[in-house]
């Protein structure tokens, strides 16, 4: 102002007789005692004041905002929603939404209750976990998905779907090879390569149609050997997800096998709805195209299991809190462990009665909360 003057106006909401712009210039000029200035005056409701208060205060704008600005945010899209898109607010929240707290709980974040061998879920039983929902069902059929979901659409996809590997066989080869501990039975997602390819059809097909025009998803996906990646993005690109590019997850420990060069990464498939914009948030740690994460130590009681930190990476680059991200091939719940962690709604399927115990009981004791069984209802 000492230099060009004062080149905007403060502005006056007549309605309400707040200042909606201009506070830092009142200041200036009551310091400098000037009695007289140019103002504004609109006309507007308060919850319009609040929304063009934030727009004039943009940190995008301005390099900075005023305090308990999230909650002014909260009530504008309660009660003005669409002024949320209108006016970009999302990347605004998204900002101070994510300050990179994390949720802690009762139990470290990766940490995974043995397997029972006689479950408690029955095939279709659906359960309320906080703001989460869980359904064991097939995440190919098409009324299981619409169960789960409940009329809502996601706002990401982050899955581990089968690969078409015989883990069971593989676990028992390698614990022949170095005396281990990993689980040997039969997983319900053990299937062959054929109808790998069956289930990633109907599976990706029902993740596009169920997740938000604007949003991204994360496969995680085979190697490259035998094609079976190749085919993964076959269907992937069928089911009509655009193809981003590859994520390559670096792990502290290489995998046992009869490879020449044995595996010490595991490859993500990044992308969105075909011929649709999407969002990136960007407020992971890691934004390049290596993630560098721990394998989980418990890892040997599922054979893909993910460590929880790399999914959240995922999760605060593609949403912000509150929105739901879709795991149609739940495993052993790192997802959903994410999601508590994160402030997201996590709407999870398993197929497998066993592993849905293991994703109960994991919640479970991470939150010290109680899930509840909610058959026949919403």
């Amino acid at each position: 102002m000492k230099k060009f003057g004062m080149v905007q106006p403060i502005v006056i909401n007549k309605r309400t007789g707040n200042v909606v712009a201009g506070h830092q210039r009142i200041k200036v000029l009551q310091d400098e005692s000037v009695a007289e200035a140019d103002i504004a005056v609109i006309d507007i409701e308060p919850t319009e004041e609040k929304a063009l208060n934030i727009a004039l205060n943009n940190p995008y704008i301005t390099g900075e905002f005023t305090a308990d600005l999230e909650d002014i945010l909260a009530d504008v899209g309660v009660e003005l929603p669409e002024l949320m898109a209108d006016l970009n607010f999302d990347d605004l929240l998204a900002d101070i939404g994510d300050n990179g707290k994390l949720k802690s709980g009762n139990t470290d974040p990766d940490d995974m209750p043995d397997v029972p061998e006689k479950p408690k879920t029955r095939i279709s039983d659906l359960y309320r976990l906080s703001e989460h929902r869980l359904l064991c069902g097939d995440a190919t059929n098409v009324d299981d998905v619409a169960r789960l979901m409940n009329g809502e659409k996601a706002d990401m996809v982050f899955t581990d779907p089968p690969y078409g590997v015989n883990y069971s066989a593989k676990n028992k080869f390698l614990n022949a090879y170095d005396e281990g501990n990993r689980v040997q039975e039969d997983i319900k997602n053990d299937i062959n390569e054929k109808d790998a390819f069956e289930l990633w059809g109907k599976a990706f097909e029902l993740f596009a149609n169920n997740l938000k025009a604007t949003h991204s998803i994360y496969i995680c996906s085979p190697q490259v050997r035998n094609l079976m990646m190749m085919m993964m993005m076959m269907m992937i690109e069928k089911g009509g997800i655009y193809i981003s590019n590859v994520i390559i997850w670096i792990k502290n420990n290489h995998v046992f096998g009869r490879l020449d060069y044995m595996l010490k990464h595991e490859p993500i498939i990044y992308g969105w709805l075909k011929s649709k914009k999407h969002k990136f948030y960007g407020n992971g740690e890691q934004k390049f195209s290596v993630w560098n994460y721990d394998k989980p130590i418990k890892s040997k009681l599922h054979p893909t299991m993910k460590p929880v930190e790399l999914i959240i990476n995922a999760i605060k680059n593609s949403s912000l809190k509150n929105h739901i991200v879709a795991d149609f091939f739940g495993g052993s719940g790192s997802t959903l462990i994410a999601c508590e962690q994160t402030d997201r709604r996590c709407y999870m399927m398993e197929i497998d009665p066993h592993y849905c115990d293991v994703i109960v009981n994991r919640w479970e004791n991470f939150t010290g909360e109680k899930a509840e069984l909610i058959n026949g209802t919403t």
